[in-house]
Parts: structure tokens; sequence; C-alpha cells
């Protein structure tokens, strides 16, 4: 079972990347047309078709053969008459069906839906390029095989698209009372697409009861078009199993004439030589995995090319692993840095004269710091798979609201731990989203106000203090700060003047849960959810998100996330008989007070005045009804810590300085404490919260 789950497991991680690098590519080359893609796109979908049928989901696979069917006719052919937004659509309805299943695939295990629907708008798209182009027609094989009834001149129906290697029809009959025979006609047909290409068969269907009574009377029928030679061929056939007789009939393509150039389809399959008959007798004795001769050779020729293929891609010796293994890494990393920690700090040592010990302890230390490292970033990943997702967004949008919007994006090379891109993926297709249906203007409008008819949404990423940076940002026509304003104000949101507000406060009601400027209720907007979800998401990962707009020039979102959630730099703080951790990256400066500073009750706010600027005093002991001997401002320690928009202080009563801290998550009853985000175990054992201190600049 563990085996199973493992296999299932890579199938569904590298089936879901692959289609995501699918989409880059359709939408990347969809204006400029799809010709210097096609054999990207051919081999993504040879490869999720293998995939899916090693894995037995019958309908992916058949689903994948017909989109690889498509583009190899596109690659062979180069037809004038392709409607390549058309196209586009078309492949990725079904890649989304493709997703859908490996959802279901995920929850259940299974697959169960039917691509009949997709399938047929794959062929109708087909054919009507064949109909347009040169190349040569092929009648549908369900409109030459009837409920799965074959005759001998069905053959006469198909004819080839490729020219290099041979044409092969295989008639071919399993041994009587074997059982189950359309399932092993099945796994036949998918051993053979993995040595072939235009691969078809009579019956059409291999999944019910009348293909194995078709099969079990009359056999089944397969064409396809190889590069193995016929001895291959055959040598492939006789290693299958249970098998009583079969004949080859062959034909090198480049021989073949067209319809339009020689007597019809039957004349392209004119004088076709026959392999013979084999029977089982001989062939159930040679053992299955015999790899000599021309058998040998017929096996050794694809996975060679699959061996250099796998050299070729694996230079960089990169391989997949299971995030929860990564997990459990961290964990034991983390352990091992409090353990070190509680050994080298131990209360027992104190006073000792050990100096051997203290060398082997620092030694130690760096050792377990260089592992820490290490252990860290190898769950770092780039944000490109993350930022690519969102061309797939604008994509639809604009061909849905009428709008024209270029994407760029910078930065992508940026690393984030892989935890905090699951989180903050659907908050960023929150914000594409907002940005193209509120902020960019349609065309135009656009030209109106002097602005090219296309819009522009940037996203860049960006390593600052520690910290990433993500910032969305569109030239749309920005946000009507009266119409916000008034909005907040019916919605009870404030009380205050517009002129008693800034820019930036009345901006910040964007982010209210159940704010929207929108009155109707559209595709994308209107609901009043959108702006909450992003805050929430971003917040969950100890994130702050920053909101800034320019009327009639555009808007810039700027989202601040730690580059993991597992290790934290910070400053520990003691209040009372309780310690805290603040993050580095969040404190500007700390000082003792003294009588030079000006401190002074404002409305019921304690502020200190430090150069010129006044600054709210937030006491701990206070805020957590703790018990502390510092009665006074001077007698303690201010910290200053700051965000774009605001800056506080907080009184604590001594500092203990500054540590590495692995990050673990708190009990849901603590949860509900506001301000805290964390907990961490120090190196004499005590167990220190983690300040949230975008709680305190609010």
């Amino acid at each position: 079972m563990a085996a199973d789950n493992s296999l299932m497991d890579m199938f569904v991680f590298e089936t879901t990347q692959l289609i995501d690098q699918l989409e880059n590519v359709l939408i990347g080359s969809e204006t400029s047309g799809i010709g210097g893609s096609i054999d990207e796109i051919f081999r993504i979908m040879h490869t999720i078709k293998g995939s899916a049928a090693m894995m037995m989901f019958d309908d992916i696979s058949h689903l994948a053969h017909n989109v690889e069917d498509l583009f190899f006719f596109l690659r062979e052919q180069n037809p004038q008459n392709v409607d390549y937004a058309k196209l586009t659509d078309l492949v990725l309805d079904a890649m989304d069906f493709i997703k859908n299943e490996i959802e279901v695939i995920q929850k259940t295990g299974t697959s169960e839906a039917k691509s009949d629907d997709m399938n047929n708008r794959i062929y109708a798209l087909l054919q009507t390029l064949k109909d347009g182009s040169d190349a040569v027609k092929a009648d549908a094989p369900a409109a030459a095989q009837a409920d799965g009834d074959a005759e001998a001149d069905t053959l006469a129906h198909y004819e080839f698209i490729s020219r290099e290697g041979f044409a092969y029809i295989i008639n071919l009959m399993f041994e009587d009372g074997c059982g189950m025979e359309h399932i092993r006609a099945f796994e036949l047909v998918n051993r053979l697409q993995n040595i072939s290409t235009e691969l078809r068969h009579v019956p059409v269907s291999l999944d019910d009861e009348g293909a194995m009574k078709a099969i079990r009377e009359q056999g089944i029928t397969i064409i396809f078009a190889s590069e193995l030679e016929k001895e291959d061929i055959n040598a492939y056939i006789e290693h299958t199993a249970l098998i009583k007789s079969f004949d080859i009939q062959y034909k090198p393509l480049k021989d073949m004439v067209k319809t339009a150039e020689g007597g019809g389809a039957a004349a392209a399959y004119g004088a076709v030589e026959t392999a013979g008959s084999a029977q089982s007798g001989d062939m159930a004795r040679e053992p299955a995995g015999a790899g000599s001769g021309a058998a040998g050779e017929a096996v050794q020729r694809p996975d060679a090319q699959t061996a250099a293929d796998a050299g070729a891609s694996g230079k960089q010796g990169i391989i997949s692993v299971n995030v929860s293994k990564l997990d459990t890494l961290m964990n034991l990393v983390g352990e091992l840095v409090t353990s070190e920690s509680m050994v080298s700090q131990n209360p027992d040592l104190a006073g000792l004269q050990l100096d051997n010990f203290n060398k082997a302890a620092r030694q130690l230390q760096k050792i377990i710091n260089e592992l820490q490292d290490v252990s860290m970033s190898v769950r770092m990943v780039p944000l490109s798979l993350t930022f690519q997702k969102m061309n797939r967004i604008v994509r639809d949008m604009c061909r849905k609201l009428g709008k024209e919007v270029n994407l760029v994006i910078i930065g992508e090379e940026t690393e984030v731990d892989k935890n905090i891109i699951e989180q903050i993926t659907n908050p960023l297709m929150h914000l594409i989203r907002n940005s193209i249906d509120h902020g960019v203007e349609m065309p135009d409008e656009r030209e109106k106000a002097g602005k090219k008819r296309a819009g522009t949404v940037t996203l860049e990423a960006k390593n600052e203090s520690g910290d990433v940076w993500i910032i969305v940002k569109d030239d749309g026509i920005g946000l009507n700060k009266q119409r916000i304003y008034e909005k907040a104000r019916r919605n009870g949101l404030t009380a205050k003047s517009r002129e008693e507000l800034t820019d930036k406060e009345v901006n910040q009601f964007i982010l209210a849960a159940g704010f929207s400027t929108n009155e109707a209720v559209t595709e994308y907007s209107g609901r009043g959810v959108g702006m909450d979800v992003v805050v929430k998401g971003i917040e969950n990962v100890g994130g702050s998100v920053m909101l800034d707009s320019n009327e009639g020039h555009g808007t810039q979102i700027s989202i601040k996330i730690p580059l993991t959630l597992a290790i934290l730099e910070g400053m520990i703080v003691n209040v009372g008989e309780t310690n805290f951790v603040i993050p580095i990256t969040s404190i500007k400066e700390s000082f003792k007070a003294n009588e030079s500073y000006n401190i002074a009750d404002v409305n019921g706010e304690d502020i200190i005045m430090i150069r010129g600027e006044p600054n709210p005093i937030i006491k701990l002991k206070e805020r957590f009804s703790l018990h502390s001997k510092s009665e006074s401002y001077y007698d303690g320690i201010m910290i200053m810590v700051e965000n774009e928009t605001r800056r506080v202080c907080l009184y604590v009563d001594a500092i203990l300085g500054q540590r590495q801290v692995v990050v673990k998550p708190l009990p849901a009853y603590i949860k509900e404490v506001k301000g805290i985000s964390g907990c961490t175990l120090l190196g004499d054992g005590s167990i220190s919260l983690i300040l949230d201190v975008a709680h305190f600049l609010l």
C-alpha cells in the first residue's frame, strides 16, 4: 500500500507540474503562433498520457492521447487555417478537465468522470483542420466502427500523417477462455503507445462487456505508425501473454500514397507484407522478460531513448522529495538546535572552567547552524511557478471582460518557503483579479484618458531585510477615495469626517471584511469577498498587506511575508516572569528612556516624542495582564517597531539577547490571544511566546 501511495503522490505531483508548464507554453505562444512550441506541447501530452495509462486512469490517458494527435497533425502538416485562440481555449479546457480529475483522484484515489465530450471537441477541431489543409483526411474511428463491430474493409478508412517509419496493422486473437479480453487488449494498446504514434484500434471502446465479447469472438485490430521495424514489432507482440494468434501487416510510410494520388485509402495498404501467424503454444513457454535477439532490441530501443532523456535532464541532480519529509527534517533540526542550547547553557555548568568543553560546544554549534541553513534551503522554492499561473487568470479574464492587459513578471526567481507559497497562491489570485476587474479600464476608456489601450499589471517579488516583498501594481483608474469613504461611512467602519482621515487610512477600508464598491454582482466581484481573504491569508503566514493608490493612475498592493515559517531571528525580551521573542526585522531601534524624553498622555494614550515625532507606547505587561517590578518608563527598555505606515514603542523590563529560534505553532486556545503568532523553546528549557508585531501596528 505504501508503494501505491508513493506512486499516486508522484503521479499527482508530476502531472500537476506538467499541466502548469503546458498552460504557460500555450498562453505564451498564443499571440505569436504555437509553431515554435509544438514539440514541447507534444512531449508534455505524451508524458501525461503515459503516466495516466500506467496508473490505469483511462479517460485521462485517452484525452491526453487525443490532444497529442492534434499537435502531431499540427507539427507534421503545418496547416495555415489554425485559429490559435480557439485551439488554446480547447486545450486549456482539456487541461481543466484533467486538473479536476487530479483533485478527485487526490480525494478518492479513483477517476470516474468521462472525457467523451472533450474527445469529441478535439476530434471535431482536428477534422476541421484536416478539411482545410492539404493533409490526408481520415474518417472518424467511431464512424468506421459502430458499436465495436468490425469488417475487414474498415482498415481502408485509415491513413497516416507520418512519412517516416512504417504503418502497421495487427490482427490479434487471445486464447480461448482466457477471460477479460478487453482488459488484456487495453494493456497491450497502452504498451504499444510507448513505441508508436497515431495509434487506433477496433473495437474503439475497450471498457465494457460488449468490447470483451467482440474481442473474444473477432479479436482486436490495432493500427499505428512506428519507427521500429517489423521484426521488433513482431517480437514485442510475441512477449504478450495468452495470445492465441496474430498477424502483422506493414508498409513503409514513405511508400504510402495519398487518396488523391492513387486509388483511395485501400490502395495505400495495397501490397502489404504479412509477418505470419504465431501460435500461443510456443510463446507461452518463452520467458516474458527475455531480452535477447529481436525482442530484446525492440524493448531496449525505447528504454535507451528514455535513459538518454533522463540523463540529459538529470545533469543537475534534481530529485523530488515529499514535503512531509522536509517538515520532519526541519522539526528534527529544530529539536537539535534546542537540545544543543540546553546542553551548552545548562545551569549546572555555571562557574566551571571548561575550556575544552566550550571549544567543542562552539564547533558543535557551528555545525548545527550549517545544518539548519541547509535544511531551510531545501524547503525554499522559487515563486516562478506561482507567478506563471497568473498568466492563465489574466488571459481568461481579458477574454470574458473584453479588456486588454499585459502581465509583467519581475523577480520570479525569488525563493520562499514551500509552505508559505502554498498559502499565498489564492491571495495573489484575488489581487490579480481585482487589478483587472476593478483597476484596468476598458480599451476605449483608456484611449480617451490618453493611455495605451492595453493596461499593464506588474507582479514583482524581491528580498529586503530578511523578508520577501510581493507587489501587485496596475496602471488603471486607481481608487476613488471619496466613494470608498462614503461606503465605509454607510457600513459603520468610521465616524470621522473625510478631512480627519489620511488617504492611506481611507485606502485601508478596502481591506475590511465584506467591503466592496461594486454595486452589481458579477462573476468576479461585488460580493464583498476578496480583499479580506487576502489579508487573512497573508496574516496566517505572519505577513502584512499595504495598499497605495493614485487616482487615475493606478493602484499598488504590497505584501510583506517572511522567508520561512520555521526559523526566526529574534530579540528575546523579558516582562516579569515571561519571555517574548520580537522578530528582528520589525525592530527599528531600542533604547532606555530617561527624563530627557518627553512622555505625555494624549487622549488616554501614552506618547513618547523621539526626534520630534510622537510614538505611541504599548506596555506589554498591561496588554497581557502580567506582573512586573517596573513601575516607571524609566525603569525598563523601549523597543521601537515599525512597518510602512506606523511606528510604536513596546515597553519591556529587559533585553535578554538576540537568537535564532525554531518557531512552533500555538495550541488552539492560545490562538485566541491577539498579538501572539507562535512560540519557541529556549536553551534553558523555558517556553517563549513570539510576538505578532503586525497586530500592535494596526
